[in-house]
């Protein structure tokens, strides 16, 4: 079974492939749904021939053993590794990586998936887990780019879609905060 999932990511091409050479992207990009320590010597960066082993541990730790990822072409356009451990033996990933424009690239992550009669069950989370990858790969990529006053901007932006949004403004919050402060007589407040 393929995965295979795409996004517009807000940097450039060689800024991403910048960042996805650092072993240490991947952890953070797949944190918590995976969790990937080294099982031995680990590389400061990923090239082409190079082989690693992992200890993967998925959703907060469930040990899935030793996980290897041989990389076939690592290079600006895209990667290609043959990944595998015992409960998944084939998990071939392929990145693309093409430049939009000077600041945008199309990311896409495509993994063929080999595991028996689990394969079908790995494919929905890995399905997930790419998702959730790339929307991490996304604020990763914004947070390089942004000084401090864009950085809050896109935090409030960001929550102003979840529960902490109610009715389409914080107004809620605010009053609830606003009853506190006049009844404990509060005169200077820094926001």
């Amino acid at each position: 079974m393929i995965v295979k999932k795409t996004s517009l990511f807000p940097a450039s091409q060689e800024t991403v492939y910048e960042k996805i050479r650092r072993p240490e992207t991947l952890r953070l990009v797949a944190a918590p749904y995976a969790s990937f320590e080294p099982a031995g010597e680990e590389s400061g960066v990923w090239e082409d021939g190079s082989t690693s082993s992992w200890r993967l541990r998925v959703m907060g730790g469930i040990p899935l053993g030793i996980h290897t990822i041989h990389i076939v072409r690592f290079g600006p356009g895209g990667i290609s590794s043959r990944e595998g451990n015992r409960h998944v033996p084939v998990w071939n990933h392929d990145i693309t990586l093409s430049e939009v424009d000077e600041s945008h690239t199309e990311y896409t992550d495509r993994v063929e998936i080999h595991a028996g009669w689990k394969t079908v069950f790995v494919w929905l989370w890995a399905d997930m887990f790419y998702a959730h990858r790339q929307r991490k790969w996304i604020r990763l990529l914004e947070e390089t780019e942004m000084d401090d006053k864009k950085k809050s901007k896109a935090y409030f932006d960001r929550h102003s879609r979840t529960f902490l949004n109610r009715n389409g403004d914080w107004s809620h919050d605010y009053k609830i905060t606003m009853k506190i402060l006049i009844k404990r007589k509060v005169r200077n407040l820094i926001d």
